[in-house]
C-alpha cells in the first residue's frame, strides 16, 4: 500500500515511539499531521523530518484536544494512528491516573474514530489502526 501524498494522522508524535513512527511513515512520503500535548516536542519531530508536515497540538484526554484533532482534518484524512498512550507501571491500590489512563487509551481512539469516520470512508485507503503505546 502506498503512502505517497496520503495524510496519516498520528497521535502521541512526540515521544519515542511516535517519533520513529513518523519518522517511517515520513520515508513513505505520507502527509503527517503531528498530535500531541508537548509542542517543543512535536516541532522537534517535525524539524528531524525536514519541517514539512503539520503540527496540532492537542490533549486528547480532554473534549478540546477531540475537537482540535477533529477540526484539523477539515483538509482531509487517510489515515488515523492511535499511537499515544499512558500506563502507571505499579499496583493498582497505588495507581493515581486510572481515569487519564482510560481517557487516552480507550476513549480518546474512540472518539478520533467516530469523528474523522466520515472523512476517512471518503478515501480509498480510508483504514485507521489502533496503535496504542503502553510506554
Amino acid at each position: 500500500m502506498s503512502l505517497n501524498n496520503k495524510t496519516v494522522f498520528l497521535t502521541g508524535a512526540a515521544g519515542g515511539i511516535g517519533a520513529a513512527v513518523a519518522k517511517l511513515l515520513h520515508q513513505q512520503q505520507a502527509n503527517l499531521v503531528l498530535i500531541g500535548r508537548n509542542e517543543a516536542n512535536l516541532n522537534t519531530v517535525n524539524e528531524s523530518l525536514g519541517g514539512k508536515h503539520t503540527v496540532v497540538v492537542a490533549d486528547i484526554a480532554t473534549t478540546e484536544g477531540i475537537a482540535t484533532v477533529i477540526a484539523a482534518a477539515a483538509t482531509g484524512v487517510d489515515m488515523l494512528i492511535n499511537n499515544a498512550g499512558v500506563n502507571d507501571f505499579g499496583l493498582l491500590p497505588q495507581q493515581k491516573n486510572i481515569a487519564q489512563q482510560i481517557a487516552i487509551n480507550l476513549t480518546a481512539p474512540m472518539l478520533l474514530c467516530q469523528g474523522l469516520l466520515p472523512q476517512l470512508e471518503e478515501y480509498w485507503l480510508g483504514l485507521w489502526q489502533y496503535w496504542l503505546s503502553w510506554f
